[in-house]
């Protein structure tokens, strides 16, 4: 449990209100820069899987009342993201953010993959037609490279809300023998 939710409520909203007050207006190659999908799984690797999911489902709601896509869609992503992220962390696959600084690149990179593609999947299988007319190849390259060269601030602007730069296991894995 972090230290301050407040804290951390209000790195979460910076970054969902800036990304959708000022970014919207930076586009590159006529998209513009997504950057709220960093924070679940920064969240996921500093507070696990159920803090990851959690985190992730609450700004996704936030991130759904500002646009104009299902209610729930980016929630529902980025709460698959957070926990996949924050199980990763607990089972001891992730180092923590000061043993291995660009480990928020590299997430933050894999997440505005992933996560665009499957908000884009589960959209189409929810019925959003309109998605499937989107240029989905600008919105991949400007989202996962966005995600890369802002992961290590947004990571480290959550593990300061959060109390801790270190990830949260439950898991260890033993050796056997």
């Amino acid at each position: 449990m972090p230290r301050s939710w407040i804290r951390l409520v209000v790195v979460c909203l910076f970054v969902v209100l800036v990304q959708e007050t000022v970014a919207v207006h930076a586009l590159i190659w006529g998209v513009h820069p997504e950057f709220a999908w960093l924070l679940a799984p920064s969240i996921g690797l500093v507070g696990g899987s159920e803090a990851g999911a959690l985190g992730g489902f609450g700004v996704g709601l936030c991130v759904d009342c500002l646009v104009p896509t299902p209610f729930g869609l980016s929630a529902m992503t980025m709460a698959i993201i957070g926990f996949c992220v924050g199980l990763a962390a607990e089972r001891g696959a992730l180092a923590s953010i000061r043993e291995v600084w660009w480990l928020p690149v590299g997430i933050g990179a894999a997440s505005g993959l992933v996560g665009v593609g499957l908000y884009f999947v589960l959209g189409v299988l929810f019925g959003q037609t309109s998605f499937q007319t989107l240029p989905m190849l600008n919105i991949e390259v400007v989202t996962t490279a966005t995600c890369a060269l802002l992961g290590v601030p947004v990571a480290v602007m959550v593990a300061w809300a959060w109390g801790s730069d270190q990830p949260r296991r439950r898991h260890r894995l033993r050796r056997m023998g």
